[in-house]
């Protein structure tokens, strides 16, 4: 080409690196030296990652969970790169193309009913497995109670002893056992004590105590073989399980984990915090206060005038039968339910008891058709079933089912499809940095001869738009390119190839009016034929007027087409050929381990300076690209004749470590990373 007349080899040859160890520039400064690069260097701004996403959430059987990958924390606003379905069955399996700056993805997963769970992974490798389960850490309800300091004291004596003597109300006692064990405690002047056993039962024999401040630790069963008595100014918190056959709470009792016994019954002054499961199998008595966040199911229940239930954020009450209603029923949050399974007994009817709230009362009768008609419903409480209450850890019975539409009934509910009205398309797959503007693509033009590397014989920005379905197989793609820069004098084309068979091509429309390329066995969209005639002036030179950006766009209604696990739009394979003579059609200039389409001339493979046969397509012997991607729409671009290296000064320090240092050698505007002289 007539302005390019500096060799390619030449121009790398000048590129930053004066004292090198390892191949890895340590002084990216000195321009009067060789620079090496390791010979897996692929030249890649933007790396390709596998990633399998599973759930583990068992509560709506094997609907679709929609999976949505970001590149920053969502909560800031941003939208996904990608989404997709997985259920128990299938995970949702995709490869990416992530720009190598990003160390992280959030995933977030939504369930059918809409509630969510995210997840912060380390991009730690090129393939990453991993599972998503019903609740979040970051979303779980808080479980300190206001009756109870969150932070336990610690241990002041460690034993092992089954006989337990507290003596003082500032002592600290922590018994801990590897085998199941039958302990004996007198703490009848307060104090603290802390019972631990993982995996194993302790058995409360003889426990005489008050004012006692009782912990049992996760992992372990606690039994009594009595009445379990917790008295006035006593606190007792549950992180393992509980279980036996009657507690009579006088007391404090917080229960983190499960509790299970026969009879259950909250005396004056008595509180019971339930934040997860609380079975008996019995009666259950509420004479005072009851603040429930998850799950109580119990067999009878008494809640007598000076009762109060409080249920919270979504929680459930479930009784078999339900046989004195005097007190109040209070429902905070997110609506809560109360349910009878079995009979509802007349004075619930007659007497004066109320729901109050965001509860629905879930029963076999009408409480209002009442002989005395005693209003039982106030500030939004409701008789009715159709609450949804998921199933998680802390409640295995839930209630009802999501009720969030599916419009084109699909599988995925309309909050999460991305075209909810058509049952054919679900979900957006982005390339890189699509959101902001996209890629840019910059081509040297000359191979198989080297050229001046100032990256601006054909420069083109990009974003494609893949549409997948419910069953995350893509079935359209849309692409928009513009043609920026021509710093070639070549009459170069510039398509795309797209690793799928071209039979499976069921509509194409493109705004140059241009069709599907013949001849070909995959899809190969010709996006310009000559760029030189496309643009008026190079827009390299400064100075020079500006020739206007020129745009192609297209869509590709695509059948029986691959899943994401098997493309990804990182996959596609932009290039340009030279059209003047006398090369023509097959003389196609593709980024470095990229192949050519049918079309090209493969015996200019291994002429001039190309060496694809040493393994690497588009690589000269010294792993040497014509081609590079950078993922922002607005990359500055050397001006005519200067070389990359100089334009940007750390450019040379990310080649030589490998892609590993200077990662951001295209976008950091900071001093002693650019020479804005040489940057058009």
């Amino acid at each position: 080409m007539n302005k390019k007349i500096l060799s390619f080899l030449m121009g790398l040859a000048v590129l930053a690196s004066s004292c090198k160890k390892d191949g890895i520039a340590i002084d990216a400064e000195n321009p009067s030296s060789d620079l090496v690069v390791p010979g897996s260097f692929a030249w890649q701004t933007v790396k390709d990652v596998n990633l399998s996403i599973g759930v583990t959430d068992k509560r709506f059987s094997n609907k679709i969970h929609v999976i949505s990958v970001y590149l920053a924390d969502p909560s800031t606003g941003l939208e996904p790169i990608s989404k997709g379905a997985a259920t128990l069955v299938s995970p949702f399996n995709v490869r990416l193309a992530i720009p190598t700056s990003v160390t992280e993805v959030f995933v977030v997963k939504t369930a059918p009913d809409g509630s969510t769970v995210t997840d912060k992974m380390p991009l730690n490798a090129s393939s990453i497995s991993f599972a998503l389960s019903s609740v979040s850490v970051t979303t779980k309800i808080s479980a300190v109670s206001p009756g109870i300091s969150p932070i336990e004291p610690a241990c002041g004596t460690n034993t092992s002893d089954p006989n337990i003597n507290i003596n003082s109300s500032n002592d600290v006692i922590c018994f801990s056992s590897t085998n199941d064990v039958v302990v004996n405690v007198n703490a009848n002047n307060g104090g603290t004590l802390k019972l631990s056993a993982p995996g194993k039962t302790i058995t409360l024999g003889n426990f005489n105590h008050t004012k006692l401040k009782l912990y049992i630790q996760p992992g372990t069963t606690v039994a009594f073989q009595n009445d379990l008595n917790i008295h006035e100014g006593e606190s007792f918190v549950n992180n393992g399980k509980l279980t036996g056959g009657k507690i009579n709470l006088s007391g404090l009792l917080k229960n983190n984990k499960e509790i299970s016994v026969n009879n259950f019954t909250v005396n004056s002054n008595g509180q019971l915090d339930n934040y997860c499961t609380l079975s008996v199998t019995d009666a259950f008595h509420n004479n005072q206060l009851v603040n429930n966040y998850k799950l109580i199911n119990v067999g009878t229940t008494t809640i007598n005038s000076t009762g109060i239930l409080n249920l919270n954020k979504g929680a459930m009450f479930q009784t078999r039968d339900l046989l004195t209603m005097d007190g109040s029923v209070v429902g905070n949050g997110t609506t809560s339910l109360f349910k009878t399974t079995g009979s509802t007994s007349s004075p619930v009817y007659d007497n004066n008891g109320k729901f109050i709230g965001a509860v629905q009362y879930c029963g076999n009768k009408q409480l209002n058709d009442n002989q005395n008609k005693k209003e039982h419903f106030y500030d939004g409480a409701v008789q009715s079933c159709d609450v949804f209450i998921a199933i998680d850890d802390c409640n295995s019975i839930g209630n009802g089912m999501p009720t969030l539409p599916d419009t084109d009934k699909d599988g995925v509910i309309d909050i999460e499809d991305d075209y909810p009205n058509d049952p054919t398309k679900a979900f957006n797959q982005k390339s890189p940095n699509y959101d902001n503007g996209g890629s840019t693509l910059a081509f040297e033009d000359n191979w198989p001869s080297a050229g001046d590397y100032d990256l601006n014989d054909v420069v083109i920005r990009y974003k494609v738009l893949g549409v997948t379905n419910a069953k995350n197989v893509l079935v359209q793609i849309n692409g928009d390119y513009d043609l920026i820069a021509t710093g070639g004098n070549f009459s170069n084309g510039v398509g795309v190839m797209f690793d799928i068979p071209k039979g499976n091509s069921k509509k194409f429309v493109s705004s140059n009016g241009l069709d599907l390329e013949s001849g070909q066995d995959s899809l190969v969209v010709i996006l310009f034929k000559d760029t030189r005639a496309a643009q008026s002036s190079w827009n390299t030179i400064k100075g020079e007027a500006i020739a206007p950006s020129v745009k192609t766009t297209f869509t590709i209604d695509i059948v029986d087409g691959p899943t994401l696990k098997e493309i990804g739009i990182g996959k596609f394979n932009p290039f340009i050929w030279n059209n003047s003579a006398p090369s023509g059609r097959g003389h196609e200039t593709h980024m470095l381990g990229k192949s050519g389409t049918k079309l090209v001339d493969k015996s200019l493979y291994n002429t001039g300076d190309d060496a694809s046969s040493l393994g690497v397509n588009y690589s000269t012997a010294d792993n040497f690209p014509w081609a590079i991607e950078i993922p922002v729409a607005d990359f500055k671009y050397p001006s005519e004749r200067n070389n990359i290296k100089d334009a940007y000064l750390k450019f040379s320090g990310w080649a030589s470590s490998g892609g590993n240092a200077n990662v951001d050698w295209y976008s950091n505007t900071e001093a002693g990373y650019r020479d804005n002289s040489k940057i058009y």
